[in-house]
């Protein structure tokens, strides 16, 4: 392993413990919070001005479309709703700590 390499592994456990810690406080709507402005920052535009009202809608959109996958999928019973987010938000936001960018590259 490198050092930069080594010197990273350090803040991915603090960034885990701290997210984990909020996430645990928030409940399911901390969890949101965290996936949904990295999920439209990447797919539209930067700007502030178009951005904080698509996060906003694009937030209601995954929740109901979360409720609905949940409460279809097996008819006599329902999966919650944080269940089907942490199938898709893990995964996206182990995606976004992972990807570098050409700008933070020594």
């Amino acid at each position: 392993m490198t050092r930069r390499a080594f010197a990273t592994v350090p803040g991915y456990i603090t960034d885990s413990i701290l997210v984990a810690g909020s996430i645990a406080l928030t409940g399911l709507i901390g969890f949101v919070g965290l996936i949904v402005p990295h999920l439209v920052c990447s797919r539209i535009n930067p700007d502030h001005r178009i951005l904080l009202p698509s996060v906003f809608l694009f937030g209601v959109v995954l929740l109901a479309l979360c409720g609905a996958i949940g409460s279809v999928v097996l008819p006599p019973s329902e999966i919650p709703v944080g269940a089907l987010l942490a199938l898709i938000g893990g995964p996206y936001l182990v995606w976004v700590t992972r990807q570098r960018r050409p700008s933070e590259e020594m």
